[in-house]
């Protein structure tokens, strides 16, 4: 294994890596670009480790730290190519306290990249005083807020612990669905409870309350999905069940359904299948 220091232009220290076929890769030094395909920073930054097939090489870029600033995707010939998401290259950005700060998403071309559906093709991120991330924005390929899940903002309790995750448009009002999700915690500090409101902070029709149970071992032995009265869904699985063995490894999960019949995941799978064949079929 080789050794790699890399120094910036104006003398700071980028990566301290070691190449993982112990020699260079075949890829020359690049630079971050910003959404009008201008360098934005110096990148000299080569590859720790390599995952290669024979179509494919994806490598990953540290920092001095460890911390994964850059994935970046070849073909045999050292060529960018886009991965099945579409994305050539993730590039990631940090504090002086090594907390993330932006994720940025490139196709093979460099350009800022997002697909419909798939995500932003740049989150940056914002922390408090005590270093919990408090707000995430979405931003689409021009760094413009996405329309529909343009930013969250999270809030914690005295503890320290995730109360709160509230969902906003661009309009930085509460987006229609999936608004707020508000945690309830034991005193273990595991999840007990998790509510969904809507964008009028009123629970939601649908799923409005999750409750989950543990073992004495601190395993999540249940699962419960509630209406906003506290009862049972009508409709679809409304309870998953898990077993663990002695060690502790998962060894079976039952969903059951508003008539307390139980499946599988494999049943469930086939249950699906059939449905859709049905409509097929008609």
């Amino acid at each position: 294994m080789l050794k790699i220091k890399i120094i910036s232009s104006v003398g700071l220290l980028l990566a301290f890596c070691l190449s993982a076929m112990g020699q260079l890769p075949k890829v020359k030094s690049d630079e971050y670009i910003d959404a009008k395909g201008k360098p934005r920073k110096p990148y000299k930054v080569f590859s720790e480790n390599l995952y290669s097939s024979d179509a494919e090489k994806t490598y990953t870029y540290t920092n001095s730290f460890g911390d994964t600033v850059c994935i970046r995707n070849y073909d045999k010939k050292y060529t960018l190519i886009d991965n099945p998401m579409g994305k050539a290259i993730i590039e990631y950005t940090f504090d002086k306290s090594r907390h993330k700060i932006e994720q940025r998403y490139y196709d093979a071309k460099k350009r800022l990249f997002r697909s419909e559906g798939l995500g932003p093709a740049v989150i940056k991120y914002q922390y408090n005083e005590k270093g919990q991330l408090i707000e995430e924005q979405y931003l689409d390929e021009n760094e413009n807020l996405l329309e529909d899940l343009a930013f969250v903002k999270f809030v914690y309790n005295e503890a320290g612990l995730l109360a709160e995750e509230r969902q906003y448009n661009e309009n930085k009002t509460l987006r229609k669905y999936g608004a707020v999700v508000q945690y309830k915690y034991n005193q273990q500090k595991q999840i007990v409870e998790e509510r969904f409101l809507d964008e009028n902070e009123q629970l939601k029709d649908n799923v409005a309350i999750v409750q989950y149970r543990y073992t004495t071992s601190g395993l999540v032995s249940e699962v419960r999905f509630l209406t906003k009265e506290s009862e049972p869904l009508p409709t679809g699985i409304t309870l998953i069940q898990y077993t663990y063995d002695a060690q502790g490894k998962r060894i079976e999960k039952r969903n059951y359904d508003a008539q307390g019949k139980s499946y599988t995941d494999y049943e469930l799978l086939l249950k699906e299948v059939q449905i859709d064949s049905t409509k097929v079929d008609k």
